[in-house]
């Protein structure tokens, strides 16, 4: 290849990086509503613009000039929406998977933009717990992001309740709570560590306890359930009121 060819190629190449914009970072959490902006200048002639998502490889929703937003996947029927009847887009209700990047593109009838990119990070607080008949209760509680760049995304906890408390690093919590522990709470933070956007949720650990109670079936420490209490009780009423039987006994021959 000669010079002028490797000049032009080189040209086009940083051409194409230079318009090509840089991802932005969003957080949110499952069940919240998020906004993707983009600006058009007034009097721009396009023949439509397409909202693209990696994760699912297709295009999710189009925008024809003077129509509605048409939403092109059911699953997200309902949940896309043009705020203000701009170009922008609101995607509602969120889910875990919903996650992963964005791309909004413009064509016209001589050229294809793209005019913005984002990564979205929709993440939830996933809770494990057992209860003891005594009241005590052993939490985990995971912060857990779905599809996209997991490795975008640091967790941290922090107690709500105590001003300048350091931070629990890491996506994973453990508790042990009393029923005097009733009040206390947590905030995990999730952060992206490419331009630093975060998003907090407080969780009030100990409705946990109470939601997922089952005192019939988790004993404290050390003590009998008492499930198998009650099995052993009915067991022995049924067993007195069989009536006695002599022993069976196997015949031999001589």
């Amino acid at each position: 290849m000669d010079t002028p060819h490797c000049a032009l190629c080189l040209c086009l190449l940083f051409h194409a990086v230079a318009t090509d914009p840089a991802p932005v970072d969003l957080t949110a959490s499952v069940g919240e509503t998020i906004v993707f902006p983009i600006e058009i200048p007034e009097k721009t002639n396009f023949d439509v613009i397409s909202w693209i998502s990696e994760s699912r490889q297709r295009t999710v929703a189009m925008i024809l000039p003077g129509q509605p937003l048409n939403v092109l996947l059911s699953e997200l029927s309902g949940r896309l929406t043009t705020p203000d009847q701009g170009y922008s887009l609101q995607f509602s209700n969120l889910t875990m998977s919903d996650g992963g990047l964005y791309i909004a593109r413009m064509t016209t009838a001589s050229d294809i933009t793209q005019l913005k990119q984002y990564w979205l990070h929709v993440y939830d607080i996933v809770v494990s717990a057992k209860r003891w008949v005594n009241g005590s209760c052993r939490l985990q509680l995971n912060c857990t992001v779905g599809a996209g760049r997991t490795d975008r995304v640091t967790f941290s906890w922090t107690h709500a309740g105590k001003a300048g408390a350091s931070p629990v690093q890491g996506s994973t919590l453990q508790l042990f709570l009393e029923p005097a522990d009733e009040n206390l709470s947590y905030t995990c933070t999730a952060e992206t560590s490419h331009n630093h956007s975060s998003k907090s949720t407080i969780v009030l650990h100990y409705e946990f306890c109470s939601e997922r109670a089952e005192a019939a079936s988790h004993a404290a420490p050390g003590a009998c359930p008492a499930w198998i209490m009650k099995a052993a009780i009915a067991l022995a009423v049924i067993a007195s009121l069989l009536p006695m039987r002599a022993p069976l006994r196997c015949n031999t021959r001589d």
